[in-house]
């Protein structure tokens, strides 16, 4: 999502991100939650809750297409303290996206938004 302040004609280095995640993450510059409030919810708000939860699921198939390319990540057990599990959850995620704009995942093709080309993924 395209924070506020920012438009979609700024070159993309000045864009402002916000990620959507469950309401129990809270509200922050970088962070939005659905609106809650059971009852009190304008049509606006419903609407933006339904469109905004169709896009988290697309997320939370990401997070799954990672953790079957890379099993040991999904492993909690396995990560010890001291270990670089974060260093080794974005290589994961770097690599996934890669094998994914060779080879366009499920996921990518049923929402239809499908990936770059890996020379237009690594040039940005």
């Amino acid at each position: 999502m395209i924070q506020m302040g920012s438009d979609e004609g700024d070159p993309h280095e000045h864009w402002f991100f916000q990620i959507y995640g469950d309401s129990a993450y809270g509200v922050s510059p970088v962070m939005v939650s659905p609106y809650s409030g059971v009852g009190e919810l304008t049509v606006a708000q419903w609407d933006w809750n339904a469109a905004m939860g169709q896009v988290w699921i697309s997320v939370e198939h990401g997070f799954g297409l990672v953790f079957q390319d890379w099993p040991y990540l999904n492993a909690s057990w396995k990560q010890v303290w001291g270990t670089a599990c974060g260093v080794w959850y974005q290589v994961g995620v770097l690599l996934t996206n890669a094998h994914s704009c060779l080879m366009p995942n499920q996921t990518a093709i049923w929402y239809g938004c499908m990936p770059p080309s890996l020379q237009e993924y690594f040039h940005d």
